[in-house]
This record gives structure tokens, sequence and C-alpha cells, in this order.
């Protein structure tokens, strides 16, 4: 999950990835499906995160 997590990130992150567009990224390889599955991701890594640091088994 670890490994599956920071590929996410590193995806997203490289010069070809959502967060850098611009004019490097045609516009229809960032579709609002993509763009919907990388909020739900996240958000439910954040959900994650955060209940386990509430049960005590994450510390940050």
């Amino acid at each position: 999950m670890l490994d599956a997590w920071s590929k996410l990130y590193g995806w997203t992150s490289d010069e070809d990835g959502v967060r850098h567009g611009g004019e490097t990224v045609p516009a229809e390889r960032i579709t609002q499906a993509l763009a919907r599955y990388v909020l739900i991701s996240c958000s439910a890594f954040i959900n994650l995160m955060t209940a386990e640091q509430a049960a005590g088994r994450l510390t940050v």
C-alpha cells in the first residue's frame, strides 16, 4: 500500500502529472473522471491517517 501511495504522489508530481498540466499535458488526458479519482484517493488516504492517529497507531 505504501508503494502505491508513493507512486500516486510521484505520478501527480512528475512533469506529465496532473499538477503540472500547463502546456505539456494535453487537456484530454486530464479528464473530470481522472481528477475525481485523484481527489477521492487522496481523501481516503487522509481519512485513514486521521483514524490511525486517533486510535494511537500513528504518530507524526
